[in-house]
């Protein structure tokens, strides 16, 4: 049901732009960073949750995407987009190994990070203030489409060698979500067609990522969306 009206929507979307004169295409790429809001879903300790919270720290991560703009009015032009993310989490910090006979080829510590791979569709609208020229607001939400969730182990061994292992997550994750966006943009004219923006972006996840868990996991991510339109 979830893939009929995403098809549907962004076939509608399409329509509505080709129907569009004052349509506009582009291209942008974001580095980002992401990490995890961890809230309590039931009767669980505080000083549980704290540690729960300092167990995970954030990584870095990307998305990229083309899209399209309609410009509704002066001050309001709509973009929807079809993109590409990859965020994630991992430990804090290393856990210690303990073996009954340690020796070189036995690792020593372990961290684990998760690899959160996604297609998404943006829905943004641009708010124009009438006395900045070049400025906007940015307000809207992104449908997602998991691809994989990945978890890497990483040994570290006495030697000072290092080995990272890949495998799928026991945890069940959602395989579909939103993301709600804020952030602002600047516009600048290159030529006559050709724009270059920059935009400071926060993203959160609308849903918990998993059902399954104590806590409740939401991804968090702050970013400069820089790209071209034309």
């Amino acid at each position: 049901m979830k893939k009929a009206f995403l098809l549907l929507f962004v076939f509608a979307a399409t329509t509505a732009f080709a129907q569009n004169k004052k349509l506009s295409i582009g291209a942008a790429v974001m580095p980002l960073w992401s990490d995890f809001l961890i809230v309590n879903k039931g009767p669980t300790f505080d000083d549980i949750l704290a540690d729960e919270r300092k167990r995970n720290i954030g990584v870095p991560g990307f998305n990229t995407h083309v899209f399209g703009e309609s410009q509704v009015n002066k001050w309001l032009t709509l973009r929807i987009g079809l993109g590409y993310s990859q965020t994630g989490v991992q430990e804090s910090k290393l856990s210690e190994l303990t073996w009954p006979s340690p020796g070189p080829n036995n690792p020593n510590a372990l961290q684990y990070e998760l690899v959160c791979q996604d297609i998404s569709v943006p829905v943004t609208l641009k708010l124009r203030p009438k006395k900045i020229p070049g400025c906007y607001g940015l307000v809207g939400f992104a449908t997602w489409v998991s691809l994989s969730r990945t978890q890497k182990r990483t040994f570290w061994y006495p030697d000072g060698r290092k080995e990272t292992i890949k495998r799928v997550p026991t945890d069940s994750f959602q395989k579909f979500n939103s993301n709600l966006t804020l952030g602002f943009g600047y516009d600048v004219r290159l030529y006559s067609k050709v724009h270059l923006f920059f935009e400071p972006v926060i993203t959160c996840n609308a849903w918990y990522i998993t059902q399954d868990a104590t806590f409740g996991f939401l991804t968090f991510t702050a970013g400069l969306n820089t790209g071209v339109r034309f």
